[in-house]
């Protein structure tokens, strides 16, 4: 939004780019790339997959903060979660 937040300010956002909206679970914008929707952390959230030649690796941003996070499917604090439903 125009207000920002105390996480995401909107000066950080507001330059003068191609700015594309991405819509639906997923999305490929370039070859060998491809957006895919996180929700949990917050609404919009996307991961980052990029096929190479020799693997594929994924960005996923602020999916978790720990390995445990993951490997024993702990949610991401309460607070810092749009949705813990979505997360898992």
């Amino acid at each position: 939004t125009d207000a920002g937040d105390a996480a995401y300010l909107a000066g950080d956002l507001d330059h003068d780019l191609n700015w594309r909206l991405v819509t639906g679970e997923r999305s490929a914008p370039f070859r060998d790339v491809e957006l895919v929707h996180l929700p949990g952390h917050s609404p919009g959230l996307v991961g980052t997959v990029l096929y190479r030649e020799s693997d594929t690796v994924i960005l996923a941003g602020d999916v978790g903060f720990v390995d445990g996070n993951v490997d024993d499917r702990r949610p991401m604090d309460g607070s810092l979660l749009w949705s813990k439903r979505d997360w898992f």
